[in-house]
C-alpha cells in the first residue's frame, strides 16, 4: 500500500508542477498584454502631440493634411507593434503551456 500512496503523492506533484508552470505563463501573457497596450497608448498619445505641434507650425492646409496622415500611419504602426507582441506572446505561451503538458504526460506515463 505504501507504493501506491508514494505514487499519488508523485502524481500530485507533477500534477502540481504542470499547474504551477501553466499558471506562469498565463501570468507572463498577462504583463505582456498589458505592456503591450501601455506601449501601444504612449506611442499613440505621442504621435497626437507631435501632430498637435505640427498643426500650430503649419502655414497651410496641406501642412496639416500631411501632419494627420502621419498621425493615423503613427497609430496605425503603433497598433500594428501592439499586435505583434501579442502574437509572439501567444506563441510563447503556448510552447510554454505545451510543454508543461507534455513533461506532466512524460511523468504519468513513467509511472505506469
Amino acid at each position: 500500500m505504501e507504493k501506491q500512496g508514494q505514487q499519488a503523492e508523485t502524481k500530485d506533484d507533477a500534477s502540481k508542477v504542470k499547474m504551477r508552470e501553466q499558471v506562469e505563463a498565463k501570468e507572463i501573457l498577462n504583463k505582456v498584454y498589458k505592456d503591450a497596450q501601455k506601449i501601444c497608448k504612449e506611442a499613440q498619445k505621442l504621435a497626437d502631440e507631435i501632430y498637435e505641434e505640427s498643426k500650430k507650425l503649419s502655414v497651410d492646409k496641406q501642412g496639416i493634411k500631411e501632419a494627420d496622415r502621419v498621425r493615423k500611419e503613427a497609430k496605425k504602426e503603433a497598433d500594428r507593434v501592439r499586435d505583434l507582441l501579442i502574437a509572439e506572446a501567444n506563441v510563447a505561451f503556448r510552447h510554454s503551456f505545451d510543454e508543461a503538458t507534455a513533461k506532466y504526460d512524460e511523468t504519468m506515463a513513467e509511472m505506469k
